[in-house]
């Protein structure tokens, strides 16, 4: 494989040159190629039809709406909706766009997808176009798609409306179900924690006052009720005494003015009580204080009777008398109202006692709440955080189902709006048309781009071929990869009059004799070469002769073995110029020997008959002939001092006679009757031949073709035949030579003269 690197803009042009072929040809055919293809393209007509996005009958801020989604998102929706499979089956199936079979059908769903086109040219307005072969099928598949996005719009806005609605009921059912389960949890802890503690008390500090304030009161009350109840208890024994005093007969007093009866005595009695609880709970109390009042009240009371009692004892006349009979009637009296009041004193102890007992209740109920309210306010950690935990998750399901709730009724009166008929939102503004004039192929432009294209296949061809081509191509490429002295030998063609001119000479010369030969019989080619001094080939050989002069001066070169890789390289070809090159020099003469045992190319390309039995080479390797009848199997050529000994009779394995001692002898005689020795052998690497000859040269030149000889053999020849016996490489064919341009133009001038002087030449031959 070549290296691009570092390739210029000459060595791309050169590359061109050479693989011309490629280029041209991979053009013409992709080309031509390309131009079929797109005049069989079918024509496709394009349908199109306008969509108006509108906004909703009712503004999103008088009323909210359950389909929330922008522009962008309703035009995203027709893609989807318009490419699903489900919709295109249906299309498929209504225009009878596939035959029966499953594969048929997915390539029909995927060409409708395919030819479907959405384009938004501004915020509200959607172009829909549907792309066939055929006008009126575009037409009619566009008019459906329209129908279908306003029906999918309709059905959308439906299917999200009683979506939205089953959400809000369902997440409004568990709503109402978390808020119960919520209360319900927040009971039981209350019940369980704070017994007898509403859930919805206020429990603060001032509360807790409030409360301790009540429970003071209630305390306060207790103990008045209690003092009360005990002074009730203490008349009433103070009465049920005095009864039984007043009902024992007594010692009649002695007669005294200043005498107190049992009666004054009970009352005294009674009033000092009185007067003592009064002091009592004043000490207590204050003076506005309820029972220090009533205390006070019931202490006058008593007072006043007793002062009453008294001053109706003063003011009677009638002298008390001494006895018990004096006494009775007042005695009598006093036990009947005596009767009434103990009734009287009983029935207020009862209530007291009542009150007592109420009082006591309300004084430990209300103390139980103090104890409720004091574990409400300082609670344990961890009751105080799942109460906190409870009553929280209380009020957020509280709100959320409040929330929920307005939604609920928000989303009916949503609903309303967005299911009318008059809230439509894809309006078709511009009828699908009868497409008249087709969108594609654009011919033109394909045939250009295809022009282009095959233009760019051809080159990459020719480069491709040029980077896998393991040949070498120029004098470049072969004195990097050889590292020897290389001669381009160009590729010599002859034109139709070159070739005429050739022939009429032939018919001009007269056939050589047996011991001569003529080079106006030899291939034109090689005519050309050896006698065109502006020839370009022959002038790499012209320099060759120098080297190889100076060659012979420093190391006695004269025997030159010429060979090649592989066969069909031009060795043959190449040792008849060289030779007839070195014998045009004057006072040289010059042995061209066929080595080439097999083939015997040289006796055609001079242009001798191969038929004419004159003995070679290996007669003499077989002992057939001795050294002077080899001698006179010599041929001369009869314009220059260039002679030539043939192979002989052909053979099929001739590495024998090229390993006897002979061949060696015969170099070795021949040699001072010679200045250059030319021996033509067999390819190198493929036979033994030149193996064997080529111990007993002096050098070896090698022949490769260019653009055919892979640099790889070459390399292998070079090293079998040794670096140092390798005098050069010739390499032959070489097209677009860089010097050409440049030495033609100098030596344009002689090519007319050296023509005259070959037709004098033949003129004297003749």
């Amino acid at each position: 494989m070549k290296n691009f690197q570092d390739l210029n803009v000459s060595d791309c042009i050169q590359i061109l040159r050479r693989r011309i072929l490629y280029l041209v040809v991979t053009t013409i055919v992709a080309s031509v190629a390309a131009g079929i293809y797109i005049w069989r393209m079918p024509s496709i007509y394009k349908s199109e039809t306008t969509i108006l996005v509108a906004e909703r009958i009712l503004p999103e801020d008088y009323i909210g709406s359950l389909t929330r989604d922008s522009i962008t998102g309703r035009i995203d929706f027709v893609r989807q909706q318009l490419g699903s499979r489900t919709f295109l089956e249906k299309i498929v199936q209504e225009f009878q766009l596939a035959k029966n079979g499953s594969t048929e059908l997915e390539e029909a769903i995927a060409g409708v997808r395919g030819n479907i086109d959405i384009q938004v040219f501004s915020t509200n307005t959607l172009r829909l176009g549907y792309t066939s072969s055929n006008p009126s099928l575009a037409r009619s598949i566009t008019r459906r798609l329209a129908e279908a996005v306003i029906q999918l719009n309709q059905s959308f806005r439906k299917e999200r409306v009683v979506v939205a609605d089953q959400f809000l009921d369902e997440q409004l059912r568990l709503a109402e179900a978390d808020l119960a389960e919520s209360e319900l949890k927040l009971q039981q802890f209350h019940k369980q924690h704070f017994a007898g503690l509403s859930p919805d008390a206020n429990v603060s500090l001032t509360g807790m006052m409030d409360v301790q304030a009540q429970l003071a009161k209630a305390r306060s009350d207790l103990e008045s009720s209690q003092y009360l109840r005990t002074s009730i208890e203490r008349r009433l024994q103070e009465h049920r005494n005095l009864k039984t005093v007043m009902q024992t007969p007594a010692p009649r007093p002695a007669a005294s003015k200043n005498r107190i009866d049992a009666t004054e005595a009970a009352l005294q009695q009674r009033a000092d009580a009185k007067l003592a609880e009064y002091e009592a709970i004043s000490s207590k109390y204050t003076k506005v204080h309820p029972d220090v009042i009533r205390a006070a009240r019931e202490a006058q009371e008593i007072v006043d009777r007793l002062h009453d009692y008294q001053e109706k004892k003063k003011n009677d006349p009638v002298e008390e008398t001494v006895g018990r009979d004096a006494t009775l009637p007042f005695l009598a009296a006093t036990t009947v109202n005596s009767d009434f009041e103990q009734a009287e004193i009983e029935l207020e102890l009862q209530r007291a006692t009542r009150e007592v007992a109420e009082r006591s209740q309300a004084v430990k109920d209300i103390s139980n709440r103090v104890q409720q309210l004091q574990a409400r306010l300082s609670p344990s950690p961890q009751i105080s955080q799942e109460l906190t935990l409870l009553a929280s998750n209380q009020e957020a399901t509280k709100q959320r189902y409040s929330y929920l709730s307005g939604r609920k009724a928000n989303a009916e009166l949503a609903a309303s709006v967005d299911t009318n008929v008059k809230n439509e939102t894809f309006k078709v503004t511009d009828e699908a048309n009868l497409p008249t004039i087709p969108v594609r192929p654009n011919r033109s432009m394909l045939a250009t781009l295809a022009a282009a294209a095959s233009l760019l296949l051809g080159l990459g061809m020719a480069f491709f071929r040029e980077y896998v081509d393991p040949s070498i191509a120029n004098e470049d490429e072969a004195a990097t990869e050889l590292k020897l002295p290389i001669l381009m030998i160009p590729e010599c063609t002859l034109t139709k009059q070159e070739m005429r001119r050739g022939s009429a000479r032939r018919r001009r010369i007269a056939a050589p004799t047996n011991g001569t030969f003529d080079l106006a019989f030899a291939d034109a080619r090689v005519r050309t070469i050896i006698d065109d001094p502006a020839s370009m080939a022959g002038e790499q050989l012209r320099m060759m002769r120098a080297r190889l002069s100076a060659l012979q001066k420093e190391r006695a070169v004269k025997t030159i073995l010429i060979t090649s890789s592989i066969p069909g390289e031009g060795k043959t070809f190449l040792a008849c110029c060289l030779a007839g090159i070195l014998g045009r020099e004057p006072g040289k003469r010059v042995l061209l020997i066929d080595g080439d045992l097999r083939t015997q190319n040289v006796q055609r390309t001079l242009g001798l008959d191969p038929k004419s039995g004159s003995h070679g080479l290996v007669e003499l390797l077989r002992g057939e002939i001795d050294v002077s009848a080899l001698m006179r199997s010599i041929k001369h050529c009869s314009d220059s001092n260039l002679y030539y000994l043939p192979a002989g009779q052909a053979l099929d394995n001739p590495a024998e006679l090229l390993s006897s001692p002979k061949l060696e002898a015969v170099l070795r005689d021949l040699a001072p009757s010679f200045d250059w020795i030319i021996i033509d052998s067999t390819p190198i690497l493929h036979l033994a031949d030149a193996n064997l000859t080529l111990p007993l040269c002096d050098a070896t030149l090698l022949v490769a073709c260019a653009g055919k000889t892979p640099a790889k053999l070459i390399k292998n020849s070079i090293q079998r035949i040794g670096l140092q016996r390798t005098i050069g490489v010739l390499l032959n064919r070489v097209r677009n030579v860089e010097a050409a341009s440049y030495y033609t133009p100098y030596y344009s001038s002689s090519r007319n003269s050296s023509r005259k002087s070959r037709g004098r030449t033949a003129a004297m031959h003749l």
